[in-house]
Formats: C-alpha cells, structure tokens, sequence
C-alpha cells in the first residue's frame, strides 16, 4: 500500500451547509462517509504499526512515527464519535421534531468538526506518506 499520494475526500463545509430542510441530507453525507475513512485510518495505521515493529527502524524516525500513529488513532476516534453524534441527531429529527435553528445549530457543529478532523487526518497522513518514502520504510 502506498500513502503518498493518497486522496483523502476533505468535505466541503459549504457543500454539507444545511439550510432549511437539508439537515438531514448533510447528517446523511457525514454517516456515509463512516466507511471510507475509517478504512483510511485502519491502513495507515497498519502501515504504521508494521513500520514501528521493525527492529532495524532508526531511533529518529521511530520517534517521529510513534506521535502519528496516536494522532492518527485519536483522529479516527474523532470521527467515529462525530458520525454517531450525527446518528443521534438524525434520530431526534426523526422522533422529535426539534426546532429548525436548534437542528441546524447542531448540524452546523457535526459538519464544522467533521472537516476539521478529516483536514487534520489528511495532513498527518501525508505526513506519514512522506516519512515512508524519504526513509525507504517498508510498508509490509
């Protein structure tokens, strides 16, 4: 598996906007995104936790993947919580019928931390990709 290059889709905040009758939509485009990204997240840190069991590993550049590699774990758990957080959302739509500007308050919050987290992902997986390949790490 190769991480440079690898694209990881950062949601347009202006696209998830919700406006009035579209909160449900952008929950929607949040809890289908669970998949792909926690898919990103499993194979740099299978990457990782290959690179960290190598016993010939520079000290230096264990040092600098040891820090990712909890970064990146934290990052996936993020948004995990975030996608559930947006589940539970849906669900009081769903039952409740909750005020419009309450709704779009808490969508507006899902869909800001999603891209916030999923911007700070891409950047330590490119972080990741680059050590990989200035310091010839084997991936498997």
């Amino acid at each position: 598996m190769s991480l440079t290059g690898m694209n990881i889709p950062i949601p347009d905040a202006e696209t998830l906007q919700s406006q009035e009758g579209r909160q449900s939509h952008s929950l929607t485009v949040l809890q289908s995104e669970e998949s792909s990204y926690r898919n990103i997240c499993d194979d740099a840190l299978k990457t990782l936790e290959n690179a960290l069991q190598n016993k010939d590993l520079d000290s230096n550049v264990r040092e600098k993947l040891e820090p990712l590699f909890a970064s990146i774990k934290t990052q996936k758990d993020n948004l995990i919580s975030i996608i559930s957080q947006a589940q539970e959302v849906q669900d009081g739509i769903n039952e409740n019928k909750p005020e419009p500007d309450e709704i779009q308050k808490q969508v507006q919050a899902l869909v800001d931390e999603f891209t916030k987290t999923a911007k700070e992902l891409s950047q330590q997986v490119d972080s990741l990709g680059r050590l990989m390949a200035v310091h010839r790490i084997p991936t498997e």
